[in-house]
Order: C-alpha cells, then sequence, then structure tokens
C-alpha cells in the first residue's frame, strides 16, 4: 500500500483541485438571480432634432439666433421621436419654445449662448418630447443686421 500512496497522491491531487476551483468559483462569482419577466432597459438615444433658425426683433437691429439642435431620449420612447410625425412634433415645439424666447429680455441681450439656448429648449420640449433625458446645442450663431 506504501507504494502506491504517492502515485494516488499524483492522480487525485489535481482532480480534488481542479474541483474545489470550479466549485470555489461558482460560489465566489455567482450571477445574482434575475427577476422574473425583468427586461433590460434600452440605452439612451441621441436624435437630431436639427438646426433652427428664429429672428430676435431688437430696436435698432435684428440679430438672426441660428442653433444646431440634438436631444437625448430614453430608449424606450426614441421609436415615437424616429417616426415621421414624432420628429414633426419635435421640431414644431422647438420652434414655437424658440420663438416664445425671443420675445423674452433673456434673449435681448449681445449674444445668447448655446447652454442658453439648451436650457430653454429642455424646460420647454416636455410634452414634444416624452422620456427627454437632455438637450444639447452643438452650435449657436447669434448674425446682426441693422434695422432698415
Amino acid at each position: 500500500m506504501a507504494r502506491f500512496l504517492p502515485l494516488l497522491l499524483v492522480a487525485l491531487a489535481p482532480i480534488l483541485a481542479g474541483a474545489a476551483g470550479y466549485f470555489g468559483a461558482r460560489l465566489l462569482f455567482s450571477a445574482p438571480p434575475a427577476a422574473a419577466g425583468a427586461v433590460a432597459p434600452l440605452p439612451d438615444v441621441t436624435l437630431a432634432a436639427g438646426t433652427f433658425a428664429v429672428q430676435i426683433y431688437q430696436p435698432r437691429r435684428i440679430d438672426t439666433l441660428v442653433a444646431e439642435v440634438s436631444v437625448r431620449v430614453a430608449g424606450s420612447s426614441a421609436a415615437a421621436l424616429e417616426a415621421p410625425q414624432g420628429k414633426a412634433r419635435l421640431r414644431d415645439r422647438a420652434y414655437q419654445v424658440l420663438f416664445d424666447a425671443a420675445e423674452t429680455p433673456e434673449y435681448h441681450s449681445p449674444s445668447v449662448s448655446a447652454a442658453q439656448v439648451a436650457q430653454t429648449l429642455a424646460a420647454g420640449l416636455g410634452s414634444a418630447a416624452p422620456g427627454l433625458r437632455d438637450v444639447s446645442v452643438q452650435e449657436a450663431v447669434t448674425m446682426k443686421a441693422p434695422r432698415s
């Protein structure tokens, strides 16, 4: 029996170590149980809303604000905004918000910033963009022309 002990240890040690490693790793790195019927949430989607041009009437000049806008919406409501009706609803509401903002004193400053346009649109687009997460303005340029 003493002759077979080293042979038995050489044969059984790797098998026992492998089994211990396999089952130990399963216990240490076990995945949490998935909830029944749970679906992973869809990632947010960024959609280009378009380029908007709005005139801001001042006493001695007319400023034209041109802004390139995109919106980030929840993945579940992105399909509704990617449809033609959703895009039109978003565009129309964005124009209405910017037209209304052009009449406020904040937009009668010497220049309108992209952050100011983004903040105005984020506050006003709620009903037209369900699941709205963020509004980003890539560029906002104000061109000035004297009144004739």
